[in-house]
Order: C-alpha cells, then structure tokens, then sequence
C-alpha cells in the first residue's frame, strides 16, 4: 500500500497551492482614519465617504483586502457628516431663534444712544431716570452706528422666559462691550438691565 506524499510547503491536501497573501488597501486605511478623526467640520467625514467608496471598489480584485477597513471608514464619514450638519442645522435655529432678542436689544440701545427716552422706556422695565442716565453715558461714546450680539442665552423658569444677549455697541468714538437681559411680557421683550464697558 502506497502513502500520498506530505504536502509541500505553500500546498494544502486536495487544494493546491495557497493563494499570495492579499495587498494592503491604502484608500481603505485612510478611509477609516479619517472617519474615526471627523473632527474637521465636514471635511475628515467627506473624505471619509469618498476614500471608503474607492477602497471598496478596489476590493474588487480578490488579492486586494480591506474591504471591511472601507466599510468602517465608509459608516464613520457618513456619522461625521451627519453629526456635523445636525450641529449647524442646530446653531442656525438656535440663531433664527434669537433674532426677536436681538433685535429688541439693538432697538433698545440705539433708542437710548439717541436720546429716545420714550421710546426706550417703551422697550424696557426701566425707570426714566435710569434710561436718561444712559443716555448721558453713551453721548461720551459719540454717534450710535450699530450693534453686534454674538451670545445668546434664553431660559424659562416657572413660565417666565428670559434671555441675555452680549456682543458689541459700535459708536463713532469706537466699540463697547455690551451685555442686555431681557424678561418676555405679553409676548415682547423688555429689557430689564445692561451694561456698555
């Protein structure tokens, strides 16, 4: 009775030769670091999308790996993009919704710059003294040019809503830090204190 002879080195019984080891997916690599980073806005999650796609495609060819590599990548770009435009998506509404704050405030500040006691006290809680006062103050700053909230703070506590905006007062004579909080009644707001440094 005759033995089969052991398999070479390489050679499998029955299957022949063991195929060469698969090559390295560059784009599949990168894909997937990009995707973990994502902390670019959108760009580390596009790149992600896009080498995750072109590393997918070249697992295509059976001696390339890293299709799973591509796939993470590929997943990990599109939650980077998402998350990333959720964020936006939640500044830009955050911003539309501060716009009545804002633009009370600018009214406000512009009206006791230029001596529009009435007014302002229209717009305020306000003693008219105070309001005077401040006008006194801001003449020194020159003519009244604009206003520039960049914060915006809003909260309810027990059905009273209230918000802060801070930014910057530009007059002629130069720019002023400027603070405004402001209580909501009967559906407008009031300003009920603020600051110009």
């Amino acid at each position: 009775m005759t033995q089969a002879p052991p398999p070479m080195y390489g050679q499998q019984p029955g299957y022949g030769f063991n195929p060469p080891p698969q090559q390295s997916n560059g784009p599949a690599i990168a894909s997937l670091i990009l995707g973990i980073l994502g902390c670019v806005p959108l760009i580390t999650g596009v790149l992600a999308v896009i080498l995750g796609f072109v590393g997918l495609r070249k697992t295509r060819d059976p001696n390339v790996g890293g299709k799973g590599l591509a796939i993470v990548g590929l997943i990990l770009g599109l939650l980077s993009i998402f998350g990333w435009c959720a964020f936006g998506g939640a500044m830009v509404a955050g911003w539309r919704a501060s716009r009545p704050v804002r633009v009370a405030a600018h009214q406000f500040i512009a009206d006791v710059a230029n001596g529009n006691t009435q007014a302002a006290a229209n717009e305020s809680t306000l003693s008219s003294g105070e309001i005077v006062l401040g006008t006194t103050q801001m003449q020194q700053y020159g003519q009244f040019v604009d206003t520039t909230f960049t914060n915006f703070n809003y909260n309810v506590n027990n059905g009273i809503s209230t918000a802060k905006v801070t930014g910057i007062a530009t007059f002629s004579k130069g720019p002023k830090a400027c603070t405004v909080e402001m209580v909501k009644q009967a559906g407008t707001y009031k300003v009920t204190a603020y600051t110009l440094q």
